[in-house]
């Protein structure tokens, strides 16, 4: 909650700032894609089990805009589709021998799993509200931003990639069994640095997120977040 209250008054000054720094005709609308390569996990919470639970690799893409309100201050908006997760490996797996119950002799499985990963994804619609401060006088402009996520959950899916020891592998995708919440919010923010013209915006913008909601109503439930560096190209419409 502390992080929502600091973003918060993170927007508040920037658009009080930009109420100093009004310009003339500064106003432009740009429309453009943006995607990020992200590295997702999870914060757990009551955590019973003892995994090897790691980091995965996520992705968010969809369609920006940044309105500018003056030549320092902009808002930034747009609707993004963005897988985040986690996973749990179990790597260097033994199984006992099997003992006929006719003979007693002990006999070795064949074939049986040396490695099971279990990846876990959850599917958002991500609907983020930026306020961007931007500085610099040139067409290359530094800038910094913050501001609020809410996710809407679409799908949540489970894969197990099972590796046997012939070195064969099987992968299995299914639906999530568990009534995950279907809203979340998270707060956002970035730095970077952009191209300006007037008639296009390209930028790369290293960010990081997070949860503020459970994403499930269980004893053992987590907290996502995520961190990735985006790249968005805009042109101007307005």
């Amino acid at each position: 909650m502390k992080i929502c209250v600091l973003t918060i008054l993170f927007i508040t000054s920037l658009l009080s700032y930009s109420q100093d720094s009004t310009i003339t005709n500064s106003k432009k609308l740009y429309l453009g894609l943006t995607v990020s390569p992200d590295y997702s996990y999870r914060n757990a919470s009551n955590n019973y089990y003892f995994t090897e639970e790691t980091a995965k690799l996520g992705y968010t893409i969809g369609i920006s805009s940044r309105l500018n309100i003056t030549k320092k201050v902009s808002i930034e908006s747009g609707l993004l589709l963005s897988n985040k997760g986690y996973k749990n490996n179990f790597s260097g797996l033994t199984f006992g021998d099997i003992t006929d119950p006719r003979n007693g002799f002990g006999t070795a499985p064949q074939n049986l799993p040396s490695e099971i990963e279990f990846i876990y994804n959850y599917y958002y619609i991500d609907i983020p509200l930026k306020a961007v401060f931007t500085f610099g006088q040139r067409k290359i402009h530094f800038f910094a931003a913050a501001g609020i996520t809410p996710n809407i959950l679409i799908k949540a899916t489970e894969k197990n990639i099972t590796t046997y020891q012939n070195g064969d592998t099987d992968n299995d995708t299914q639906d999530a069994p568990f009534n995950y919440k279907k809203f979340n919010l998270s707060p956002i923010i970035s730095i970077g640095v952009s191209r300006n013209t007037d008639k296009s915006i390209l930028k790369i913008e290293p960010y990081y997120s997070y949860g503020l909601f459970k994403i499930i109503d269980a004893p053992s439930t987590a907290y996502l977040w995520s961190y990735g560096i985006n790249v968005g190209y805009y042109i101007r419409i307005k």
